[in-house]
């Protein structure tokens, strides 16, 4: 082989990898963006009838995200409603005062299947406490015992289906539709009367806590639309 031949050789194969690495190139170029392993979000919304909140997301691999919340009960009327149909003006009387003030604590674990920016499921568990104050009459107990005070705690779950649009930059909108329902209830009466201090008034304040969760329980569930703000880091 003579020398230009060697040359001419040489001019194909420099061409060749050059070819070559043009080609990877441009296949990195339209692959997929790098996905990073999680993003931090921090957003406030409100759920109606249930809370106005402030809340934390951590989403992995823009597919799976654990949520929590703490929240501030506004919608005591719009739930106490809800109950008035399911249950009548007894049960709105025990619900309405409970939502209306309540401290509402939630955690939950979601799916986004398809990828940020798509509808995604989120389910999980919600801790109320509040403080309500009722005439014994309300709650099935003697009138003797007068005004009554409850502390008061739901065990509840919940589920979601929400979908996050970008509106700008790092900022999103998420609305969302749901069901909450209680689990368990717990209830403590309290009154200042004397009647209550005896030994009848002590039965009779434990029968009426035994009434009041049970009504909570059968009647603390609600359809949920939310709305909510956010903002990822």
């Amino acid at each position: 082989m003579d020398a230009s031949e060697r040359a001419e050789r040489g001019s194909d194969e420099e061409a060749s990898v050059g070819d070559s690495n043009e080609e990877a190139s441009v296949g990195d170029s339209n692959g997929e963006a790098s996905v990073a392993p999680a993003a931090f979000e921090l957003f406030a919304g409100t759920t109606a009838p249930v809370d106005v909140a402030l809340g934390a997301r951590v989403v992995f691999f823009e597919r799976f995200l654990i949520t929590a919340s703490v929240g501030r009960g506004v919608y005591g009327g719009v739930w106490g409603g809800l109950a008035n149909i399911y249950g009548g003006d007894d049960a709105a009387q025990l619900i309405e005062p409970v939502l209306g003030r309540a401290w509402v604590t939630r955690i939950g674990v979601g799916v986004q299947p398809f990828g940020v920016g798509t509808p995604e499921l989120v389910v999980g568990y919600a801790r109320l406490n509040t403080s309500a104050d009722w005439d014994a009459a309300t709650v099935g107990a003697p009138a003797e015992a007068g005004r009554l005070h409850a502390d008061i705690g739901l065990n509840l779950i919940f589920a979601e289906l929400g979908w996050n649009l970008h509106v700008a930059g790092p900022f999103y909108l998420r609305p969302a539709i749901g069901w909450m329902h209680t689990l368990g209830a717990g209830v403590s009466l309290s009154s200042n009367s004397s009647q209550a201090n005896t030994a009848e008034g002590r039965a009779a304040l434990a029968e009426a806590e035994t009434g009041v969760e049970e009504t909570l329980r059968s009647y603390g569930f609600t359809p949920t639309l939310s709305l909510s703000a956010g903002f990822r880091f």
